[in-house]
């Protein structure tokens, strides 16, 4: 089907993609790594093969290959904030922790609407014990996406942790104001 597809279709970066991430789920890694290169060489701005190939890379433990396309695919498009997550794991997995936290940032200044990137550095500022830093950088990632749950799920998480019973009340009345519920309320016949 995929081989159809392509035939008709070689420009399709995202058949590319699905063909290449099928056959990596199969355990056929270089055949995988095959299609991605072939997908780059008909599509080179297509920035989700870069990626997938760099995690590919990165599960299989080639960091250095793995850096190399993450950093063509930020190359070709710095907005996607899921490319800086992935640049972030890789130096995670070379035990390049300051430049975690650099790269982190360089991904919220890039994409500031990405809500992964605030919880991801905010979890970086919390294993490095900067509790305020890691509060501050979620509160700003609900102001500028006030309806991602999980950001509120992560303020929630490290309030408990440091037991800010006050900061937890103040929160969940933030959260009630916008997703127009409340956790302390009775369930209703409604929701059973």
């Amino acid at each position: 089907l995929f081989e159809c597809g392509l035939k008709n279709s070689p420009t399709h970066g995202a058949l590319w993609l699905a063909y290449g991430t099928l056959e990596s789920w199969k355990g056929n890694v270089g055949t995988a790594r095959i299609l991605f290169a072939a997908g780059i060489e008909k599509c080179p701005n297509h920035v989700p093969l870069y990626q997938a190939w760099a995690c590919l890379e990165l599960q299989h433990g080639d960091v250095i290959t793995a850096k190399r396309l993450i950093g063509e695919a930020l190359t070709r498009d710095k907005r996607n904030g899921s490319g800086w997550l992935v640049a972030a794991q890789i130096e995670e997995k070379m035990d390049n922790h300051g430049l975690v936290g650099l790269i982190l940032r360089r991904g919220i200044e890039c994409a500031p609407g990405d809500a992964e990137l605030y919880i991801a550095l905010a979890d970086h500022e919390i294993s490095r014990g900067k509790i305020d830093s890691a509060r501050e950088l979620l509160e700003k990632g609900m102001e500028i996406n006030p309806l991602h749950a999980p950001l509120y799920h992560s303020l929630a998480e490290l309030e408990a942790r440091v037991f800010n019973i006050e900061g937890l009340a103040k929160l969940n009345k933030r959260a009630a104001e916008i997703f127009q519920s409340d956790v302390n309320a009775p369930p209703t016949d409604e929701a059973m």
